[in-house]
């Protein structure tokens, strides 16, 4: 019916399943075809069909296009073309959505990898700082952490920028590249309540010690500056009248040895053992100028003591571990001076002596008969003494007012031998030297390079160490001999 109502060419077929000549209904199959004569005749017909029973995406569409092509009355392959023009342009359009989703998403990346790395790189000269920061102040454990965390693990470690600032940190930290205009470098940094009146330290390196204007002794281990304890000894009583840094002291005398002392007010020595915090001695009414180790021995815990009086000074021999004075001897002086150099007393055991200057002469404490006489031995104020048996070097020099004008000032190196009733000059060496001054009203006030003698070494032979101005020296204690001579760029302070 629909056939004769609209005509076969507007039947479609599909073939979903089966075979063609299952499928296809037989008034399909023939058509009426008019003969020569004109008379019509029904003749077998081949109809066309879109086959949907492959499972194949792109034949089923060809198909869909067969159908659509015969509804809307076009060529199937016009048809096909315009599709693959969509196709071309849809694919066109996704490649540029997609070119432009890549440019957006690597410019977010590259300005957020540009903010990153602006953050890390001012993360890292912050810490560069930090790092330089604790080291001033010496901690130099913490300040090489610091300064690791802003540098990148290793070479190919990108996670982090190398900065130049963090890199100079951590050279400066480690001291690879020393800048010659600082030659000292600090390791760890002492911190007290008060402002620091003295400091000493043991020299086999296992503690320091630092006083305060409080009255308080921090003991800190010298390996890495950690505190290991603070006292306040009864000695450093704070009074009206009390100048810390002029009357109080604190000496090593070894590992297990600390004193203090009180040179005015209710004076005063106080032994400790650091290692353990024992007190050892604990003495009152006596005042103490200085106390130090015994010449010629290292390590042990006894020491000598210099005292005054009204009108005597003393030097005492003790035992801190025994703890008690095991000698001591006193001298009358009619005045004693005004500023104490106390550089000039040394004290040994055997024999069982102690010597101390007095402007040009040396007093001799015999220790052991507890006996004391002074003789003159120099022209020149005695500037530093040291001893090794019976034997007595010492460095004297006039400061003020005998320089050539030009800032060389005569000095002498001699050694003595002690008689028992006076002194014997084995050999005086006779030298100028140039010291550092300030002035005031006019004089010359020296405060560095002052001759000295430094040590007494026993380096195959015993041989006098001694410093004055520029020049360091080593002399032959027996004979004097000059077995060093160096001449430094500037004043030598300390040696």
């Amino acid at each position: 019916m629909f056939e004769q109502l609209h005509g076969r060419e507007r039947i479609i077929c599909v073939l979903a399943a089966g075979s063609p000549e299952e499928s296809i209904p037989p008034i399909l199959k023939t058509r009426l075809i008019p003969d020569a004569s004109g008379v019509l005749r029904e003749m077998p017909a081949e109809p066309l069909a879109a086959d949907l029973r492959p499972e194949a995406k792109a034949k089923r569409k060809a198909e869909l296009l067969r159908i659509i092509a015969a509804v809307a009355g076009c060529s199937y392959d016009d048809l096909r073309q315009r599709e693959r023009a969509r196709k071309r342009k849809r694919i066109a359009l996704a490649s540029v959505a997609a070119a432009l989703t890549i440019a957006a998403v690597g410019v977010f990346a590259f300005q957020f990898h540009q903010t990153s790395e602006a953050a890390l790189i001012a993360e890292s000269k912050s810490l560069a700082a930090q790092a330089l920061d604790q080291y001033a102040q010496g901690e130099t454990a913490q300040a090489i952490e610091t300064a690791l965390q802003a540098l990148p693990s290793s070479e190919s470690d990108t996670s982090r920028p190398l900065v130049p600032e963090a890199q100079a940190a951590l050279e400066k930290i480690l001291a690879l590249n020393p800048d010659p205009e600082q030659p000292w470098t600090p390791f760890y940094l002492f911190e007290t309540d008060g402002e620091i009146v003295d400091v000493t330290y043991s020299q086999e390196g296992t503690w320091a010690a630092v006083l305060d204007a409080t009255g308080t002794v921090s003991l800190y281990n010298a390996d890495n500056g950690t505190l290991t304890g603070t006292a306040t000894p009864h000695v450093f009583e704070l009074r009206d009248d009390t100048v810390p840094a002029r009357d109080w002291f604190i000496k090593a005398i070894s590992p297990s040895c600390l004193v203090m002392g009180n040179v005015t007010g209710p004076g005063g020595v106080v032994v400790i053992d650091p290692l353990t915090n024992e007190v050892l001695l604990d003495l009152d009414d006596i005042y103490p100028l200085t106390a130090i180790p015994l010449e010629n021995e290292t390590g042990s815990s006894d020491f000598g003591l210099l005292t005054y009086g009204t009108r005597s000074i003393a030097a005492f021999l003790v035992d801190a571990q025994a703890k008690n004075l095991l000698a001591g001897a006193e001298m009358p002086v009619d005045q004693f001076p005004r500023m104490a150099n106390l550089d000039t007393f040394c004290i040994q055991k055997a024999p069982a002596r102690a010597y101390y200057a007095l402007d040009t002469a040396l007093v001799t404490f015999n220790l052991a008969d507890e006996t004391a006489r002074q003789d003159t031995v120099s022209d020149a104020t005695i500037q530093s003494v040291h001893c090794k048996d019976d034997l007595v070097a010492f460095a004297a020099a006039n400061i003020e007012n005998s320089s050539d004008g030009i800032n060389n000032y005569p000095f002498s190196i001699t050694v003595a031998r002690n008689t028992g009733d006076g002194f014997e000059t084995l050999w005086t060496y006779e030298d100028t030297f140039a010291v550092t001054v300030s002035t005031r009203n006019d004089t010359p006030q020296p405060f560095a390079s002052v001759p000295k003698i430094v040590d007494i070494l026993h380096c195959g032979e015993d041989l006098v160490l001694a410093a004055a101005g520029k020049k360091l020296y080593a002399f032959s204690l027996t004979t004097g001999e000059v077995v060093y001579e160096q001449e430094f760029a500037a004043s030598i302070v300390a040696a």
